[in-house]
């Protein structure tokens, strides 16, 4: 295929767009998100590049150094989101739901960020692609981090774990049953934010820097 030129900054976001295509039996991407990098590639390059065409356009290098960190990246996103997860309360396979929230680590929490990706095993060469992000509150202010996480039920443990009025609504306490809690916690992200208080930026991005 006709060799075109990769800027620096543009390598990971085109490997992933490539890994992501490649990714037919969706064991890392979903089926919407390979769908969109195939018709992303397809948009801006014509075709869809397998990953010996992407080491001729970025490097072979520079596609050995950068393609298992992406991958160690999203495999850590489909941990945070419950992707091919079971009920994180039973480990039922059917009528799932997902409930999203995020953990927050304040910066005066002592850590920084080198020993946090250490922590959830996060490689550093992803550290300055994590992106941005800003959520307010009133009356507080101080920076952190936060991770968006997925809560999996099932119907059943909806049902047991329901209010009076039947309805699972979800808390700090049900969320402690994602099996990256306490790793999380541990790591330095303590702060649980509701599904209210999720910034936009989730939408897009697993982490993101806050300021409160």
């Amino acid at each position: 295929m006709e060799t075109q030129a990769v800027s620096f900054e543009a390598e990971i976001g085109f490997l992933r767009l490539v890994l992501a295509a490649n990714d037919r039996e969706n064991v890392l991407w979903p089926p919407e998100n390979s769908e969109f990098a195939v018709k992303t590639l397809l948009k801006a390059r014509g075709t869809v590049p397998s990953l010996d065409d992407a080491a001729s356009i970025i490097g072979p290098e520079v596609l050995e150094a950068l393609a298992p960190a992406i991958i160690q990246k999203r495999k850590l996103e489909n941990a945070f989101l419950g992707y091919h997860s079971g009920c994180h309360y039973c480990g039922a396979t059917d009528n799932l739901s997902r409930f999203d929230f995020a953990l927050m680590r304040v910066e005066h929490s002592g850590r920084n960020w080198g020993e946090v990706a250490a922590s959830i095993a996060l490689s550093a060469v992803l550290l300055p692609v994590l992106g941005g992000g800003m959520l307010r509150v009133p009356g507080k202010s101080f920076n952190g981090a936060a991770v968006h996480l997925r809560l999996v039920v099932c119907k059943a443990c909806q049902i047991k774990e329901g209010n009076f009025f039947g309805a699972f609504v979800l808390n700090e306490k049900k969320a402690s049953k994602h099996p990256l809690w306490n790793e999380l916690v541990s790591a330095g992200f303590t702060k649980f934010l509701s599904h209210d208080t999720l910034p936009d930026e989730f939408k897009f991005k697993h982490m993101v820097s806050m300021k409160l």
